[in-house]
């Protein structure tokens, strides 16, 4: 008995020690490591148990390798035979103790994964915080969608209306590709954005205006050399007639000045926000539709103009919390490229198609820049290298040096001939134009956001003089935004004489994608000023009466009549027209619970879900004392009483309830020390 007690006690020594060695393995190499009895009677195929006489921090792969070798040795062995050899094994080599391992044989591809991963690049981690942070949203948008879909039903509010989709829908669910979806919560944001470029516009003393989304084709047509006509979507209708969707708003803008003619009193400070549609490769920030911000002036010839719009677009930057240093804005003029390629034998039959593919510097590189020129355009080589070098000034004054020497070289030979050099000038008023408008812009306060960059010549034909590219500095994203001068487009659509007009284009997908990147694009809540809830099925004619007062601005007519028979609404100023100036401080919202509940909890809970302020329960007791209750949902924040977080308020006094309230809030926080609102 007493050697049997001895032998248990050394086993349970062994086992100890067995545990100690596998808590290291589970720190050091991440995989499961298990000893048991039955285990070692109960072992898969693809799994070798075996016992090492060794230290215990064997390295995992050499066990591997050892498995393996063993496996291809010991294949055709019984089990019995394998399991008298483990028995066999004792600890003479290594008295310390005895090691058990559970290997799996797996492919080497796991045993790389499981090795110390290389320190990854702060780009990488960038990346990869931005990818998580996308798959919460995702999910976060997931779930939010979910709970928003889920709205009571009638017959008391008992059950449940649920939208589930079919996973074989006879339709394609989502948007086509290139195109967007806006849901509501989406549609709050574009609002906030559109409402910014509307207020930089109005400010600057534009006015907007709009035009249908159908063109005919012959409006684009008529520009030859550029890629938009290759872009568009265009079909016949029904009349014979090619039309389109407008890839872009200025030669609609031409038409309609030109559709008015002499009457038009210039200049003319005009911008809308068109969607416009081309069917180009679809990125980040950029998609087959999109809508963009557009400011045009029609009928200036000075470079004032242009240093206007400037001043519009680094506004509405400023108006975002966006800075000079993390936007600027390249200037350049056509004029003065003009030149340059007149110097360098291009003929000014080219010149369109020329900056058409110089556009395309940044996107294909100078070598594909290089090809094109000479293969399209038929252009030397020696010549399309020199005008590609000319994109590489970043002055006004090095691109000034640059063409007197190219003249200085061209001339050299002409024993003294000087019809050459007289044909191959710098355009020196285009170059008092840069240097003007740079002046402008210090004078004006946005200096610092310009910079000279021969390389921007844009790549839509009808541009004549300046012009300039919005870009992100980081180097993230495409333009933000472009423009200038075109001059002579207005004659391509029948003006007898040249009409100035310049302007530019910012499109919203890629002001979005910045926005996102800064961590500036707010928060745009559902606004819900009062959720108006029935007792039961009884009261909710009231309780719809008592919604169409709280939307009134004013008391009604005759008295505590009917909500309709109130003088005005809560966002017209009495005569039809919207009151711009005082439409944030006297809009109310009324949300109306459609389906009474059965519980007063219920109902506190659908108005807390649609984000309600304040709840407006209709009940009978209160209606037969001329008023209803109004509860401040968020009254948390000031009040303790009951009493202090709602007020009852008399019927015919409902139309100025969101006032009353506020007042009542200030009484409260002023008793209790606190700051008023």
């Amino acid at each position: 008995m007493r050697e049997i007690s001895r032998e248990r006690e050394r086993e349970n020594k062994r086992e100890n020690k067995r545990e100690c060695v596998f808590d290291a393995f589970e720190v050091v190499y991440p995989m499961k490591l298990v000893c048991t009895k039955k285990l070692l009677l109960h072992k898969k195929k693809s799994t070798l148990l075996y016992t090492l006489n060794t230290r215990p921090f064997l390295p995992l792969k050499m066990a591997a390798e050892i498995t393996t070798k063993r496996i291809r040795e010991k294949k055709k062995k019984t089990k019995e035979e394998r399991e008298r050899r483990r028995r066999t094994t004792t600890t003479e080599n290594h008295p310390r103790f005895e090691l058990v391992v559970l290997v799996l044989f797996v492919p080497v591809s796991l045993f790389k994964k499981m090795s110390e991963e290389e320190p990854k690049t702060e780009k990488q981690l960038i990346r990869q915080a931005e990818k998580e942070r996308k798959k919460k949203e995702k999910l976060e948008k997931e779930l939010k969608k979910k709970r928003e879909g889920v709205v009571s039903s009638s017959g008391g509010g008992g059950s449940v209306v649920t939208v589930h989709a079919s996973q074989t829908p006879p339709v394609h669910l989502d948007a086509v590709s290139g195109t967007r979806d806006f849901f509501p919560e989406e549609f709050r944001l574009q609002t906030w954005l559109f409402e910014k470029f509307r207020k930089c516009g109005l400010r600057a003393g534009f006015e907007e205006y709009d035009a249908p989304v159908l063109e005919r084709q012959e409006l684009y047509k008529r520009k030859a050399g550029e890629e938009i006509t290759q872009q568009m979507y265009s079909f016949v209708d029904k009349d014979g007639v090619e039309v389109t969707l407008r890839p872009e708003m200025t030669p609609t803008l031409a038409r309609m000045v030109l559709s008015r003619g002499a009457s038009m009193i210039l200049p003319l400070k005009w911008f809308s926000i068109p969607q416009c549609w081309r069917f180009e490769a679809t990125q980040r920030g950029r998609k087959r539709e999109h809508y963009q911000w557009n400011m045009d002036i029609i009928g200036c010839k000075e470079i004032t103009a242009e240093v206007e719009l400037l001043s519009a677009a680094v506004e509405f930057f400023k108006s975002c919390g966006i800075t000079s240093a993390d936007v600027g804005i390249k200037v350049n003029s056509r004029k003065v490229m003009q030149s340059m390629l007149t110097i360098n034998d291009v003929p000014d039959e080219i010149f369109a198609p020329t900056c058409v593919i110089l556009d395309k510097l940044d996107k294909i590189g100078a070598e594909a820049v290089v090809k094109e020129l000479t293969e399209t355009l038929g252009l030397p080589r020696e010549t399309a290298e020199n005008v590609v070098k000319t994109l590489s000034c970043k002055t006004v004054e090095e691109l000034e040096e640059m063409a007197r020497e190219a003249i200085e070289v061209s001339s050299g030979g002409d024993d003294g001939d000087n019809t050459n050099s007289n044909t191959k000038a710098v355009d020196d008023s285009s170059i008092r134009e840069l240097k003007e408008l740079f002046k402008l812009a210090e004078e004006y306060g946005f200096g610092d956001w310009l910079q000279f960059d021969a390389s921007v010549v844009r790549g839509l034909a009808y541009y004549t003089g300046v012009v300039f590219e919005a870009f992100d500095k980081a180097g993230e994203l495409r333009a933000i935004a472009g423009g200038g001068r075109y001059d002579k487009l207005l004659s391509l659509y029948g003006a007898t004489t040249p009409v100035p007009a310049c302007g530019f284009g910012f499109g919203d997908c890629v002001i979005v994608e910045l926005l996102k990147e800064k961590n500036l694009l707010p928060n745009v809540q559902k606004r819900v000023d009062f959720c108006v809830c029935a007792y039961n099925k009884d009261m909710q004619g009231k309780a719809m009466k008592a919604a169409g007062l709280l939307r009134q601005t004013s008391p009604p007519s005759n008295g505590s009549g009917g909500g309709g028979g109130g003088s005005s609404s809560n966002d017209d100023d009495g005569d039809g027209n919207i009151n711009s100036a005082d439409e944030n401080k006297r809009l109310v919202v009324v949300d109306v619970l459609l389906e009474p509940k059965k519980k007063v909890a219920q109902t506190f809970d659908y108005a807390n879900r649609i984000g309600a302020r304040y709840v407006v329960f209709v009940a009978p007791s209160e209606w037969e004392n001329g008023c209803v209750r109004i509860k401040d949902l968020r009254a948390e924040e000031y009040a303790e009483d009951d009493a202090d977080k709602q007020v009852d308020v008399k019927i015919e006094d409902l139309w100025n309830a969101l006032e009353q309230m506020r007042e009542n809030e200030n009484r409260v926080r002023a008793r209790r020390g606190f700051a008023s609102l």
